[in-house]
């Protein structure tokens, strides 16, 4: 019986040390962070941030022409979805800010996001559910 026993607790180190694995990548991710997103969907799981695009760094928009033109074409491709649908609702890049697919200015947002693109898109409640405010 114990010998069983044994068997079974060495099968869960495989997944303690993936566990740990994951969670030392999430903390040196969060080191990495050099903005705040608190408010802006992160945390209701509707945002990402895109730091690099084939492997180059989004912080050399306006530097690397390459990377000028990759960031450029995504967030006019995030802005015109092919399938018809609504823009995210938000959309913040080098190359632009826009909320719903429309233009808008603030200085301090644009500083914030010269490294990065941020879109939030926000999934439709589903039919039982209350939409969010």
């Amino acid at each position: 019986m114990q010998a069983h026993f044994f068997e079974r607790d060495w099968m869960k180190a495989p997944y303690f040390f993936l566990i740990a694995l994951f969670a030392f990548a999430a903390l040196l991710n969060a080191e990495q962070q050099k903005h705040e997103c608190i408010g802006t969907g992160h945390e209701l799981g509707e945002a990402v941030d895109i730091g690099a695009l084939s492997g180059k760094p989004v912080s050399l928009y306006g530097k690397d022409p390459e990377v000028t033109k990759m960031v450029e074409k995504t967030q006019d491709t995030f802005n015109h979805p092919k399938n018809g649908g609504p823009p995210p609702l938000e959309n913040y890049g080098p190359a632009g800010l826009y909320r719903n697919g429309e233009r808008f200015s603030d200085k301090k947002l644009q500083e914030n996001h010269t490294d990065h693109i941020h879109i939030r898109i926000s999934a439709p409640p589903a039919p039982n559910e209350q939409p969010r405010s």
